[in-house]
């Protein structure tokens, strides 16, 4: 089974039935473990708001999985590439790059060489639903 790589800002979405629609954001990643908050997220309009009373729980790196007892990746984090005709292109920063969001240089998890772009991290929907938009095919994770 693939893993996807845990980053701040993400989004998941626990798979357990008793606990339908609730959403956690990473807020920390210490080790093994990510910290997350609880967030309402409105799937149809990609939009997240903080629940301020809500506390910060600790969870195994290894549970963020799409499995039953599992979490699955609902907005994730990339790098927007602009097309010369009209559209965009999100690419995934390459695994091993970790500026916790602080830099502008991001290297493409797509690319061999290294190339990246000057261009700031987005939150992304995984489900694009605005007309020209796509996921690069190479670092698109199934």
């Amino acid at each position: 089974m693939s893993t996807t790589t845990v980053r701040l800002d993400q989004i998941w979405a626990d798979n357990d039935p008793r606990s339908s629609g609730r959403f956690l954001r990473v807020s920390a990643i210490d080790g093994d473990r990510a910290a997350v908050r609880e967030v309402g997220y409105d799937v149809t309009n990609g939009i997240a708001v903080d629940l301020q009373r809500k506390r910060i729980s600790r969870i195994r790196l290894d549970r963020f999985r799409p499995t039953s007892s599992g979490y699955r990746l609902v907005v994730d984090i990339a790098v927007r590439e602009r097309l010369s005709g009209g559209g965009t292109v999100w690419h995934r920063p390459h695994p091993a790059h970790d500026c916790a969001r602080v830099c502008n240089w991001h290297p493409l998890a797509c690319s061999a060489s290294g190339t990246g772009l000057a261009v700031p991290l987005t939150a992304v929907p995984v489900d694009l639903r605005r007309a020209g938009e796509r996921w690069c095919p190479t670092c698109r994770q199934p």
